[in-house]
């Protein structure tokens, strides 16, 4: 098959499966392009390698944050940075271990089914990046000129056109160029840390507005169809929640390590994924750029196929702290 011919069917099938019509003939291409997609990634990334210093000592920055009531302020949070490149960096926020409850309940008036009863959740500590992986991050990982995305022409766009299995090589070549543990986060540990202790549909309240989040405005209840970008902006031109992190409403929707299950009842509690190796969807989380305001919820998730490429779905990665006393003494002066 021609570059050309599968460029084109992957257009085909992009505009198939994120519409929801004709699932039936987008099945059957997904699966078709699956194999040659997937090969073509790992032929064009075998020969990037990169060797990393371990994660540098917090720095303290203050960011305006946004909590549940709508309410503005200062703060002064550490990020955690990773270098990639003498040009580029990632940077990582602690969130802090708790409880809460995730998914929303049947009588609140955007509940979603797959979104089940609200329960409880108890998480163990680990970090986030402050943002989605921008195109300059996946570059520095993944080699120069390696650039999926849609939308080009600025810096700290969010890197989009990359499939589950892309997502999860980028974490496999940090991990392997760190010596840290970096992965998807599970869909639970994206809920719990994009809600930062709150219980409102968004993290900043119950309403959303251009002046928040990059998503369809033509569809919010606040009508203001000149703020709709119709594409992703910079990351991090929003305030962000509690924990420091920013553009988890709308921009791209973000992988999660989850198997995609049609509702919570075999969610773990404990912040772990669910795993199904024949499930060939994942969880999706956030919303995008082209999303209405119901998708853009704390709770709000969805199924896409794990060979998908869209340009509305990003990801951002988690740091795993699993077994303190192996990681490296640098690393350990940091908590």
């Amino acid at each position: 098959m021609s570059k050309k011919t599968l460029n084109r069917r992957k257009a085909l099938l992009t505009i198939l499966s994120f519409c929801f019509i004709v699932p039936g003939v987008a099945t059957f291409l997904n699966k078709k392009l699956a194999k040659s997609s997937r090969q073509s990634t790992l032929k064009s990334n075998s020969n990037n390698s990169i060797n990393l210093n371990p994660l540098s000592s917090p720095e303290s920055i203050t960011l305006q944050i946004l909590d549940e009531k709508s309410l503005l302020s200062e703060e002064t949070i550490e990020i955690y940075p990773q270098e990639l490149n003498t040009d580029t960096r990632l940077e990582m926020v602690k969130i802090k271990a708790g409880s809460c409850k995730i998914g929303s309940n049947p009588q609140d008036s955007d509940h979603l089914t797959n979104e089940a009863q609200g329960f409880k959740i108890t998480m163990q500590e680990f970090y986030m990046s402050r943002y989605p992986i921008t195109q300059e991050q996946w570059q520095a990982v993944m080699g120069m000129g390696n650039n999926p995305s849609t939308f080009l022409g600025e810096t700290d766009l969010p890197v989009e056109t990359v499939s589950w299995y892309e997502a999860k090589e980028f974490c496999d070549k940090l991990t392997n160029s760190t010596k840290q543990t970096y992965r998807l986060p599970s869909e639970t540990e994206w809920e719990y840390a994009c809600r930062a202790y709150s219980e409102t549909p968004f993290y900043f309240g119950d309403k959303i507005t251009p002046t928040r989040a990059n998503y369809d405005t033509y569809y919010s209840s606040v009508k203001s169809s000149g703020d709709y970008h119709g594409k992703t902006i910079k990351v991090g031109q929003f305030p962000a929640n509690k924990f420091g992190l920013k553009d988890m409403h709308g921009n791209v929707w973000e992988w999660c390590q989850d198997s995609w299950h049609k509702d919570h009842q075999n969610t773990p509690k404990n912040g772990e994924a669910y795993e199904n190796k024949d499930e060939e969807k994942a969880v999706i989380r956030g919303g995008a750029w082209h999303s209405f305001p119901l998708k853009c919820r704390s709770a709000a998730r969805e199924g896409m196929w794990k060979n998908m490429r869209s340009n509305r779905i990003g990801f951002r990665v988690v740091m795993e702290i699993k077994n303190v006393t192996s990681l490296s003494k640098n690393f350990l002066n940091l908590r």
